[in-house]
C-alpha cells in the first residue's frame, strides 16, 4: 500500500520503492532512483509547509547549517573543512 502510494506520487517511469519493516514497528523506504526519491520528499515537504522552491532551498540550507553546527559541537565533525567559505 505504501509502495504503491509513493510510486504513484513520484510519477516517474521505472521508479520503484522497497519497503522494509523494522523491529520497532516503523518502516524504512528505499528506491532504485535516489535522486527522484529525494526530489519527491523535498517537494512534499515544501508543499506541506506552503513554501516555494526558493523558500524551500533557503529553509533546507538553514537546517543543514544547524545540523553541521550541532555535529561539530558534539565532536562528530572537524571544526572547519577545506570546502567551506571563510
Amino acid at each position: 500500500m505504501v509502495k504503491d502510494m509513493v510510486e504513484t506520487l513520484a510519477n516517474r517511469p521505472s521508479f520503484s520503492v522497497t519497503v522494509h519493516s523494522c523491529a520497532d514497528g516503523n518502516i524504512e523506504l528505499g528506491s532504485n532512483d535516489v535522486r527522484g526519491f529525494v526530489a519527491l520528499i523535498l517537494h512534499r515537504q515544501r508543499t506541506r509547509n506552503g513554501l516555494s522552491l526558493p523558500q524551500g532551498r533557503a529553509t533546507a540550507r538553514r537546517e543543514v547549517r544547524r545540523r553541521i553546527r550541532t555535529l561539530r559541537a558534539r565532536g562528530f565533525l572537524p571544526k572547519h573543512s577545506a570546502h567551506e567559505r571563510a
